[in-house]
């Protein structure tokens, strides 16, 4: 929601990252529309597979894995 991505922007120092991981394409889907709506943040769709995998990951591997990354954008700019 609006609220849990205000909620990142006020903890994050500027440039911080929110790096997203799931396998559930629905809400992928919604975090990255509302990470484009933002001016707070800048949506990178990271699709490279890190070198070492998550509990979730090793769990999971057989599923489709949907990688997002937000940065927080400068107050000042």
């Amino acid at each position: 929601t609006e609220n849990f991505l205000a909620s990142i922007h006020r903890s994050l120092m500027d440039g911080g990252l929110l790096h997203i991981t799931t396998d559930q394409i629905n809400y992928f889907q919604e975090i990255e529309r509302l990470g484009r709506q933002s001016k707070q943040f800048v949506v990178n769709l990271n699709t490279e597979r890190p070198q070492a995998s998550s509990t979730f990951e090793k769990r999971f591997g057989e599923s489709e894995i949907y990688r997002l990354v937000l940065r927080k954008v400068s107050e000042v700019t």
